[in-house]
């Protein structure tokens, strides 16, 4: 299993090196320049910004899925002078931003003109207001974009969601969006009573992000405490954190649990840190996983994960109803024990992890299929010598079903595959995609059905190849759709013959029948 949960952090989870870098290069290149040109549209702004902070999963490692998500933070000071002061609330992890002497500061030379805009960001109560701190940033974001060069081989664009204003980068070879969300820091002088005490000097300011509890009667005046510079140096330096958090994340993701968000996931990982030592993530990755995987059942089963900086908030609370819970914590409490029955299956695990198509790619799972479909091949020549185990009946409705497709194109003159000139290239990735991905994975010999499948494209091709280009690609997509059909239905007749586990042909027809749209639509 070890060797396994390496191969899948490594093939399904982990960015590729060469992703990795080109992003970095086009965030390092285009963010700077941008909070340049933003610092010149408005003074206050450029009095105020502090910094950048690179937060989110990409930046903490700990990513896992679509690669073109970012999330930076632009960290801005307060007037110290104003005296900001941090109200409690009374819901959980979120704070209000009271400014105590906005008049004394006004009257601070160094106050103007810089700050001369500042109040129109609080409220009657001198409240900091998360709705005009949004408004204000979103122009000034506006107008800062439209004097903004980006270079000639890339185009930035703007959108609004939430607290986040994104910009969307789009690169000759990527694209990517990149969310920008103004946020205020404050020094531990001022760190939230009744919050855990910092566990990491050595980094003493947290911040503040304009995102408002949901049952809030006045939204626009609460803050929510982000403790990101804090968790990034706990989780670090921990062998096997960040292999492990990502595998739950990604079993998550495999399940369709993605109500589950991922800082929940990341704050069972914080309160491991302050109970486990150095040398419990020095022990190997199928250890920590299994015992992780565990402390997330019971997790779930409870329907409670107590918030890091203040376990008096419990995350889950009202996250969704209680036979939720019960179902993911008896699927995960299943998985748990099917892993301790088999610790040296490594397909165990790999079914737990992946998605059916992902599981289905593994070489380990391929050869597994091979050998199995091996065993069945005497049972097999004994049943039917040497002829084909298909019905021709099935044959029949096949073809009818082609040449009425291909009537439907040809009448209606309506091309649905632009691939004529290029027809000798679309047999080569179609007979691979269909013939070797498919039949060669599922059944490993079975030619016949790729025969079939080159058979009926070259048919179509040849019998077509002197009339004119519509009617030829009309006639390519229909023996593409033919052979396609009779592969999979070869393909499903053989697999329900040899007896393979139900899930994994369904899994496997669902695969084929996926590439295949992809190919043709």
């Amino acid at each position: 299993m070890e060797h396994n949960l390496h191969e899948i952090n490594r093939t399904f989870i982990n960015l590729p090196e060469w992703m990795v870098y080109t992003n970095n290069e086009i965030i390092g290149d285009v963010v700077p320049r941008f909070i340049d040109t933003m610092k010149q549209q408005d003074p206050l702004f450029d009095a105020m910004f502090r910094r950048v902070f690179y937060g989110g999963s990409y930046y903490d490692g700990l990513k896992v899925g679509d690669p073109g998500e970012f999330d930076l933070d632009l960290l801005l000071d307060l007037p110290r002078y104003a005296q900001p002061e941090l109200v409690d609330s009374i819901y959980p992890g979120f704070v209000q931003v009271q400014v105590n002497r906005l008049d004394a500061w006004m009257r601070q030379p160094e106050a103007l003109p810089s700050y001369s805009n500042f109040g129109r960001l609080l409220d009657d109560n001198r409240h900091v207001n998360t709705d005009k701190v949004l408004s204000w940033m979103e122009g000034l974001v506006q107008r800062s974009l439209n004097n903004f060069v980006a270079g000639n081989s890339l185009r930035v664009t703007f959108s609004k969601s939430g607290p986040a204003l994104t910009l969307h980068i789009i690169a000759p070879t990527t694209k990517m969006d990149v969310d920008l969300v103004p946020c205020f820091v404050f020094r531990d002088d001022k760190w939230p009573s009744g919050f855990r005490r910092n566990p990491v000097p050595s980094k003493p300011e947290f911040f503040v992000v304009p995102k408002n509890p949901k049952d809030s009667a006045d939204v626009s005046r609460f803050w929510r405490l982000s403790f990101q510079e804090q968790e990034r140096v706990m989780i670090d330096n921990k062998l096997t954190l960040k292999p492990t958090l990502k595998l739950l994340k990604k079993m998550r993701d495999s399940s369709n649990a993605t109500w589950i968000p991922s800082y929940y996931i990341k704050t069972m990982f914080l309160h491991a840190c302050l109970t486990k030592s150095e040398s419990y993530w020095r022990r190997p990755l199928s250890e920590v996983f299994v015992d992780m995987l565990k402390e997330y059942q019971q997790y779930v089963k409870q329907g409670q994960i107590p918030y890091f900086w203040d376990e008096k908030n419990n995350l889950f609370h009202q996250k969704v109803n209680k036979k939720t819970f019960k179902n993911v914590s008896r699927w995960l409490d299943k998985a748990i024990k099917k892993i301790e029955k088999n610790p040296n299956d490594a397909q165990i695990v790999a079914k737990i992890l992946l998605t059916p198509k992902e599981y289905l790619s593994l070489p380990s799972t391929q050869k597994i299929l091979r050998d199995e479909f091996f065993e069945r091949q005497i049972e097999l020549s004994k049943l039917y010598g040497n002829s084909s185990p298909l019905p021709q009946e099935f044959d029949f409705y096949v073809w009818v079903a082609i040449l009425i497709y291909g009537f439907y194109c040809i009448t209606n003159d309506k091309p649905h595959l632009d691939i004529y000139p290029n027809s000798d290239a679309f047999f080569r990735r179609l007979v691979y995609s269909l013939g070797v991905k498919v039949a060669s994975s599922i059944v490993d010999t079975a030619l016949t059905y790729q025969t079939i499948c080159t058979f009926t494209l070259m048919t179509g091709a040849t019998i077509c190849s002197n009339g004119p280009e519509d009617v030829a690609n009309n006639a390519l997509a229909t023996a593409a759709i033919g052979g396609g059909l009779l592969l999979i239905k070869g393909a499903a007749r053989l697999l329900k013959t040899v007896e393979i586990n139900k899930y994994v042909a369904t899994s496997m027809l669902l695969s084929c029948i996926t590439d295949f749209a992809v190919e043709i639509l």
